[in-house]
């Protein structure tokens, strides 16, 4: 996440942002070209569709990139070109491997692992198609075995079957149990039926397992415009239509013709309205779910990102990177039914994410975070919970309108992927990936032999 999204993200008041879901690629690179220049606690996961775009449409394209915004800007039209050049469907998100690529993308992963990514971001809901159900297994056991925590867009959206929202949640679920690994479901309102997924979650994490959510209160979520969610199945199961999704920057309302032309930018940035206003109390009042931003960078219509120096009025993105604290202290204050006492909501933005973070998710750091307390990172926001406001909203041009009402915020910066290379200390036992003969000669990167699972 660049600076200039950062900077919108401070006056929010976190103090530390980290990226689970996307991650980047390239982990010990990219942190050193980041170092010193970072005014919050930084982390990142290691990406799956960055491995998955390396072997399966190759490493040329994959280089294009090294986190979330050339994902969508650089790689996926990229990928797009050279599928529909080659007579196939692209590689990263509609390609199902063989056994020898999937050793070789379980191989990068293993390698970002060793450099220090926090965990393993499997975006699947951006490959619905692509990732078959062992995949996405594997990718959670990689993670687990290196006692690292693994995130989720999960597969599906919407309520309806065969294809429901629910069913990616168990899909994650049920492989966490089964791999004894930790697991964060990715904003459970998003993809709907939250009224079944935030127990769910809960309950499985009640008998022992590393497994918890997190949620954002805005009533819509934001993407690109090459997503699985918004094929014909996925609008049907979420209920909505072409009139409740709209690009940004400029702001575009979209009609059947936008959509049917979508693919001429996959990688646009679009606001899908997928949930009622209505019930945003409902799914923020659960005392057990931890509030993340689900936040993307701010680009232009190039996709692009904004100087330092850009005004925060005028653009039509998603509020959720400048107001998502903002606008969830607000609903505390107002109240409206939600019933969440302040010091709750404040251990759902600091203690408890660190909590789980350090417990479930084996993240080290996490264990000095979100409490003020001798010995613990001082990491301090300041903000009057009277006046606290969030002012960002889905209109035309106030998506990234400061909040209000949080004067300070003062940070003891730290590289959390960086930190944990140097202190975590990694499996030492061959990590066994496939089970077939003839990808038994693949080494790692790190010289490691792979060992079949019949020796």
């Amino acid at each position: 996440m660049r600076q200039f999204t950062l900077k919108a993200l401070l006056r929010d008041g976190p103090t530390t942002a980290i990226d689970f879901e996307a991650g980047i690629r390239d982990v010990s690179n990219w942190c050193a070209s980041q170092d010193g220049k970072q005014q919050v606690n930084c982390g990142h996961v290691c990406c799956a569709a960055f491995a998955r775009a390396a072997v399966l449409d190759g490493p040329d394209i994959a280089e294009q990139g090294h986190e979330m915004r050339t994902l969508f800007t650089k790689i996926l039209p990229a990928t797009a070109a050279r599928a529909k050049a080659e007579g196939r469907c692209m590689g990263w998100n509609a390609t199902i491997p063989d056994k020898l690529q999937l050793t070789q993308i379980l191989s990068i992963i293993d390698d970002e692992l060793r450099q220090g990514a926090l965990g393993v971001g499997a975006p699947v809901g951006y490959m619905t198609h692509g990732i078959a159900s062992c995949e996405m297994h594997k990718h959670q056991e990689i993670a687990g075995k290196c006692g690292r925590i693994t995130n989720a867009h999960t597969r599906f959206a919407g309520v309806l079957p065969p294809n429901s929202g629910a069913l990616g949640i168990q899909e994650l679920v049920c492989n966490a149990m089964v791999l004894n690994a930790p697991v964060i479901c990715a904003h459970l309102n998003s993809i709907q039926d939250w009224e079944f997924t935030i127990p769910f979650v809960n309950k499985a994490r009640a008998n022992g397992h590393k497994i918890f959510g997190e949620v954002h209160p805005h009533n819509a979520g934001s993407t690109a415009a090459a997503a699985d969610a918004i094929l014909p199945d996925g609008m049907k199961s979420l209920g909505i239509s072409y009139e409740d999704i709209y690009c940004v920057e400029p702001c575009e309302r979209w009609t059947k013709e936008i959509y049917d032309k979508r693919m001429e930018t996959p990688g646009r940035t679009i606001v899908i309205e997928n949930n009622k206003e209505e019930d945003i109390v409902k799914w923020m009042a659960d005392p057990e779910t931890i509030l993340c931003s689900d936040a993307m960078p701010a680009l232009d219509s190039k996709g692009d990102t904004f100087p330092w120096d850009t005004p925060f009025e005028g653009h039509s993105v998603h509020p959720r990177t400048s107001g998502t604290r903002g606008k969830f202290l607000c609903l505390v204050r107002e109240d409206n039914g939600m019933d969440v006492p302040l010091m709750m909501a404040i251990s759902r933005m600091t203690h408890l994410p660190a909590k789980c973070f350090f417990e479930l998710g084996g993240i080290p750091h996490f264990r000095f975070k979100g409490r003020m307390q001798e010995g613990c990172d001082a990491d301090i926001v300041v903000f009057d919970p009277d006046t606290v406001t969030d002012n960002s909203n889905c209109g035309v041009g106030n998506g990234l309108l400061p909040t209000t009402g949080i004067p300070l915020s003062w940070s003891t910066v730290s590289w959390l992927s960086r930190i944990l290379k140097l202190s975590q200390s990694f499996r030492e036992s061959p990590f066994v990936f496939l089970l077939s003969p003839e990808v038994a000669s693949i080494r790692l990167r790190s010289t490691r032999p792979i060992v079949p699972a019949w020796e």
